[in-house]
């Protein structure tokens, strides 16, 4: 179990609802809780928890929040995900809350409830992090030196959470308020320059008084000198879209600083990078959100981002049609799956992993029957799907099957990815009713087949084979009294070697596209987040909840930012173009994925941070940041909230502030034209 940096004790903090509420206040009791060094300790620990934890009582009980049902919806990093992800090409959502599907078709409102607790959710912490710098601001007598100096950090460790998360207020909201300490009085916005200037203005101020840059240099998950670093690079990285003023030069210094400090570098193994125990990771992450399955307890966090993710057959217990046992747990350390976000096409088509994609429909289909006819076509108008069915004789390969023409790389693992029903006119039937089932999926060329695949039962099947020499698929089946019909339904053909394995995906029963929101199955799934240690092949300690941090910050992201900084600036370093290509080297295994400095365009750039930072909160401010969050110069899946996505209003480019603060507070304004 990882090591945790601060004792939590348990301390009574009320719950925000609107930005005129106090902070936190200890009553009579503050005196005697800050009477000595673990007060203050316990307190800076809840201040950091705030980023994930949710409540009082482990995973739910005493939310620090009321103004949503489902205190798991609360948790500061779920919602800053969400607001990051599901509002894009990145990720799409099953599930049916109300206002939740309203992000991706970007049709939210004043009134949408994930809007609404990100922002109360920002400024709860805020108040936390005030009112820790409140307390601590007068010592109390009988303090080592070596305790006050630890309290006096833990003030710019609060104040840089404070920064952090106006940031996300800047961001997101662009027109907020800015409390710097406890009051009673009703607070009024300041303009997005006074709030970026005091965000820049804090991160120097603290800078000195932080540990030197590099987790291993001090207790695991506090805040350093290169959290500092990235937070202004980002910070300066989209001055422009806050302030009207680039600020790019400065953006690539602090890149600099955290690529030249020297006590970073690029992880050998990205999927390591985001497992249970990637808090042996400290090379290459700045700075993790950390968590704890037995310890500290949440809902949302990376919980949310590892069990979200799961469904359909990542946890049926089968393996390529044959019975295992636990499959959540061996393959992803959780119990279960909660059948939520998967990919959307336009992420996925960035990698270039796709060879073919099912394309049955009701009057069409990339793949050509035998000429005997013993194949057709059949649309499942309920699922809006394709499928073949076979209709059993005897067939020779050479000459009969269901083929498709493939144009593959040659030697490079394929996988092929399919399901099968046998049925007996209106009836089921399988193996286990010891009946002769057998139908064959074969690779080879027109001549004959190199390699093939038997099936006897029914499944969803995945069928991997080497490229060379193969140019096409074939499905053929063994005549039988045992069934009248095999239902052959392809999801896809996808290159699993010699490409760029930052895609971390889950293929099997899941469709390409996305023609049903509300359908798990609807869209590959991730796996890049899981709760399987690197080190043991096993599950992180804990029972429902996970122990994998979330990286907020990586030297990968350093690297990217400073080549978009300088291509803004002029041009391209031969320096930074060797970073890149350290990236892509990692992705490919070997330099097959390098890029020449022409290659490496804005629009690159772009992509590259989507290929190397899906799912960790960055793609809603990268595409704002390039003008194609909203508009029509770039449209993905359900954009809009239309299949094939339209463009969208400009001003969904920052949310609005919550029609509840409205009321609560009349000194406010709503952002235009909501």
């Amino acid at each position: 179990m990882k090591k945790l940096v601060f004792i939590l004790t348990i301390l009574f903090l009320g719950a925000c609802t609107d930005l005129e509420v106090d902070a936190p206040s200890f009553g009579d009791d503050e005196a005697s809780t800050f009477s000595t060094f673990e007060g203050y300790q316990s307190y800076i620990a809840k201040v950091y928890a705030s980023l994930t934890l949710t409540g009082q009582q482990g995973a739910a009980g005493q939310a620090d929040l009321s103004v949503i049902n489902d205190e798991g919806f609360s948790s500061y990093l779920r919602v800053w995900w969400k607001a990051q992800e599901l509002t894009t090409d990145e990720a799409i959502i099953a599930w049916a809350d109300a206002g939740i599907r309203d992000l991706h078709n970007h049709s939210w409102s004043s009134d949408n409830q994930f809007v609404r607790v990100f922002y109360y959710r920002i400024f709860y912490t805020i108040s936390l992090a005030n009112d820790f710098i409140r307390v601590a601001s007068n010592l109390p007598a009988g303090l080592t030196n070596e305790e006050t100096e630890e309290i006096n950090r833990f003030i710019a460790e609060a104040r840089y959470i404070r920064a952090f998360a106006y940031w996300h207020a800047l961001d997101h909201f662009r027109n907020v308020v800015l409390v710097t300490s406890v009051s009673s009085n009703l607070p009024t916005q300041e303009s997005p320059e006074t709030v970026f200037n005091f965000i820049e203005s804090e991160l120097n101020e603290i800078e000195n008084s932080l540990y030197p840059a590099g987790q291993g240099n001090h207790p695991y998950g506090r805040l350093d000198q290169g959290a500092v670093w990235m937070l202004k690079a980002k910070l300066f990285l989209n001055a422009e879209i806050y302030i009207g003023t680039p600020r790019f030069t400065d953006a690539a210094d602090e890149a600099n600083k955290v690529i030249n400090s020297g006590v970073y570098q690029i992880h050998e193994n990205y999927g390591e990078l985001f497992m249970g125990d990637n808090d042996l990771r400290t090379n290459e992450i700045i700075w993790p959100i950390v968590h704890d399955g037995l310890v500290s307890q949440t809902w949302g966090g990376t919980t949310t981002l590892v069990r979200g993710g799961i469904g359909g057959a990542m946890m049926d217990d089968l393996d390529n049609g044959a019975e295992i046992e636990d499959e959540a747990v061996d393959n992803y350390g959780v119990p279960s799956g909660w059948g939520g976000y998967r990919s959307t096409g336009a992420l996925v088509e960035k990698f270039d992993h796709l060879v073919f994609e099912d394309d049955f429909s009701a009057d069409k289909s990339a793949w050509v029957r035998p000429s005997n006819g013993s194949w057709d076509y059949v649309f499942d108008s309920e699922r809006e799907d394709g499928y073949a069915n076979y209709s059993p004789v005897s067939e020779n390969y050479s000459n009969d099957g269901l083929r498709i023409p493939l144009n593959l790389i040659d030697n490079r693992e394929v996988q092929l990815t399919f399901s099968v029903n046998f049925r007996n006119g209106d009836d089921a039937v399988s193996d286990q009713d010891r009946k002769v089932l057998t139908g064959y999926a074969a690779v080879g060329t027109n001549a004959g087949a190199i390699d093939s695949l038997r099936f006897n039962r029914s499944a969803t099947f995945n069928y991997r084979f080497n490229s060379s020499g193969v140019n096409q698929i074939r499905f053929f089946g063994i005549a039988s009294n045992d069934y009248t019909d095999i239902q052959l339904d392809i999801v896809n053909v996808t290159y699993v070697s010699g490409i760029d394995q930052r895609l971390k995906i889950f293929t099997e029963g899941q469709t390409f596209t996305n023609e049903k929101v509300e359908d798990f199955e609807n869209g590959w799934s991730y796996t890049k987040y899981s709760n399987i240690e690197s080190t043991t092949g096993s599950r992180a300690p804990g029972v429902d909840q996970v122990g994998t941090d979330y990286p907020v910050f990586r030297l990968a992201e350093a690297y990217l930012i400073l080549a978009e900084a300088e291509l803004e600036g002029g041009g391209l370093s031969g320096t930074t173009l060797g970073y890149l290509n350290e990236l892509r080297q990692r992705a490919y295994g070997d330099n097959s994925g390098n890029v020449t400095a022409g290659d490496v365009t804005l629009d690159w750039i772009l992509d590259e941070r989507a290929r190397e930072l899906y799912l960790e909160a960055t793609r809603r401010t990268d595409l704002v940041r390039h003008g194609k969050f909203t508009g029509g110069d770039y449209i993905w899946p359900w954009k809009g909230g239309v299949p094939e996505g339209i463009s969208t209003p400009s001003h969904l480019d920052i949310f609005p502030i919550p029609a509840s603060d409205l009321i609560a507070n009349p000194l406010l304004e709503q952002n235009d034209d909501y």
